[in-house]
């Protein structure tokens, strides 16, 4: 709701994986955002999928981590963002190192 607040001019698209995040999406913000599953993590999918959405910004909540998702969307210029996540410094190397995906 207070996202839908702040920009209520922009669509936003909450993606998910699984039924039980497709019901939560339904129960809590119903018409007011655009609802879809997201793609498996493929280049050609998620490509297709950017294409269509063409998201400025990617918000992936806690660990979900999805490489291709990531590198595409901040290739076709979407900001992206991790919310609601801890990580060790650790754990941030081995996922740069392993993935390129902090700048």
């Amino acid at each position: 709701p207070e996202l839908r607040k702040q920009h209520p001019h922009l669509p936003i698209v909450f993606t998910c994986t699984t039924v039980a995040g497709s019901n939560y999406i339904e129960r809590n913000w119903g018409e007011q955002v655009i609802h879809t599953y997201l793609p498996l993590d493929f280049q050609l999918t998620v490509g297709a999928f950017l294409r269509h959405f063409n998201p400025v910004l990617t918000m992936s909540v806690e660990m979900e981590w999805w490489p291709n998702l990531i590198r595409q969307s901040r290739n076709q210029g979407s900001r992206v963002m991790l919310v609601n996540a801890r990580m060790t410094d650790r754990s941030k190397n081995r996922y740069a190192n392993m993935l390129g995906l902090f700048t």
